[in-house]
């Protein structure tokens, strides 16, 4: 088990979360985690057509919340396990290290501003090589979803 990241560009609903629309090719399904819906940004339960998509395996969620521990502290955080809401709302990465590890949405809005912590952190990150590759697969993620998307945890 593990979490997977779907992202999307310019995405429009097109029916419920009901079971009764279709899926095909260019549509996904979309939850919208009620514990983060601030990171939703306005988006509902149902399914969506997309301009553009891709993916990427974040890891088992072991790893994953590794991952996410070094982010953290890429930009300053002293230990996510032990966050307290005392950091600033505007503080990098805040809203996918405040993210659930398992299921949810992240939309356009969102992701705009976590593509500009990607962008302004890309040539400072170090440590183990391949945390720096995630890095950039969710840098890529953020760019794509900024264009009226979102990134999917599944």
């Amino acid at each position: 088990m593990g979490l997977d990241i779907s992202y999307y560009s310019k995405i429009k609903r097109i029916g419920d979360a009901d079971g009764e629309t279709e899926y095909a090719d260019g549509h996904t399904p979309i939850y919208v985690n009620p514990d983060f819906l601030a990171q939703a940004d306005g988006l509902s339960d149902g399914a969506y057509t997309y301009a553009d998509g891709d993916g990427f395996r974040a890891g088992g969620y072991g790893g994953y919340n590794a991952w996410r521990q070094w982010l953290a502290k890429q930009a300053g955080y002293r230990d996510i396990d032990a966050f307290d809401g005392a950091v600033a709302p505007d503080s990098p990465f805040l809203p996918l290290v405040n993210f659930s590890d398992c299921e949810g949405v992240i939309g356009a809005e969102t992701s705009k501003r976590l593509a500009a912590d990607f962008a302004a952190f890309a040539d400072k990150v170090a440590g183990e090589p391949s945390y720096i590759a995630k890095f950039h697969e969710w840098k890529r993620a953020f760019e794509v979803a900024s264009n009226g998307g979102a990134v999917v945890f599944h």
